[in-house]
């Protein structure tokens, strides 16, 4: 049985910010996740950023965009060979929803030049996607 948000503020009065965020996101509260992401992001590890970026995604493309990047410049900057191959999935994520928010717009989204050149060998994930 799952333990409730009530029942875990009752066993320990300031509950860790990661426990809280993962009842939040089996809960599928994805605004109470967001503010809670938003004040302790420095405490969380990729495993709870990416699943919360998987629920707002729809909701707030802009966001996820911002999460999926950020970790795929994580791992660009690491110095190991599969580190550019394990950023690509999270950049094709960040391609596809400026694509969605481009539609809903009327028109196409492009990243901004930011986005597109994270490394010198991150600079050819477009052609790769497409």
């Amino acid at each position: 049985m799952p333990l409730s948000l009530t029942r875990l503020r009752s066993l320990h009065p300031s509950p860790d910010p990661a426990a809280l965020l993962d009842i939040h996101l089996k809960e599928k509260r994805v605004e109470a996740a967001l503010a809670l992401y938003d004040q302790q992001s420095t405490r969380f590890r990729w495993g709870g950023e990416l699943r919360l970026v998987g629920l707002m995604a729809a909701d707030h493309p802009d966001r996820a965009i911002r999460i999926w990047a950020t970790h795929a410049e994580r791992l660009v900057a690491q110095t190991r060979p599969d580190a550019d191959r394990e950023a690509l999935p999270h950049l094709k994520k960040v391609r596809q929803a400026y694509a969605v928010m481009g539609s809903r717009r009327g028109g196409r989204s492009t990243p901004p030049a930011s986005a597109r050149s994270t490394s010198a060998n991150a600079s050819s994930w477009t052609s790769s996607t497409a």
